[in-house]
């Protein structure tokens, strides 16, 4: 675990809601690791849910929030592409749990520096939620976070998936979660295709 200081995060902007959904009940933000142990900014925002691509971060407030971990080094030949499904269905839940919630919610998708993993995963849901293209979603993104570059490793995946995506037929973009259940500690939930 990499000890959080200003010299191993400086440069890095601060976490900004990047895409928006149901008139602003949901927003994903993307950050870094100082956003991720902003307990004020995670409030402020209404963050419910927080899906960490990071190897080398911890699940700061896990007793708090729902947390998807998944482990990944920025390294061009890191497999993301066998994790965006996941991704997307965590957020899905989310955008689910947020509807449901008087006022709102938001998730953070985060990483280390909040520039590739983290942008990475959130372009994967602007193709998955909205059906636009790689380059569309991560224009987007750079349009609300400027230091947003994912790296070419993660955008050469990000193409393979949303390919296969499109050629596997619109089945499989319709594909989310249907709450059946919900209780304070778990939300139970089917997949519908």
């Amino acid at each position: 675990i990499i000890e959080l200081t200003p010299k191993y995060t400086a440069g890095a902007l601060p976490a900004c809601s990047c895409l928006e959904f149901d008139g602003g009940r949901f927003r994903v933000w993307v950050g870094g690791a100082r956003d991720a142990s902003n307990r004020d900014l995670l409030d402020s925002a209404k963050v419910t849910h927080i899906l960490n691509t990071a190897k080398e971060l911890p699940n700061r407030f896990a007793a708090d929030f729902t947390y998807l971990r998944l482990g990944l080094a920025d390294e061009v030949d890191e497999d993301l592409r066998s994790r965006l499904d996941e991704c997307c269905a965590f957020l899905d839940s989310a955008r689910a749990a947020a509807n449901e919630r008087n006022g709102g919610a938001a998730a953070l998708v985060h990483c280390y520096m909040g520039r590739s993993r983290s942008v990475s995963v959130t372009a994967a849901y602007a193709v998955h939620a909205l059906g636009i293209s790689v380059h569309e979603a991560i224009g987007r993104i750079k349009a609300k976070k400027p230091d947003a570059s994912p790296n070419r490793g993660f955008v050469q995946q990000l193409e393979d998936w949303a390919a296969a995506k499109k050629r596997a037929g619109p089945h499989i973009w319709t594909v989310r979660l249907a709450v059946v259940a919900c209780s304070a500690e778990r939300v139970f939930a089917r997949l519908v295709l």
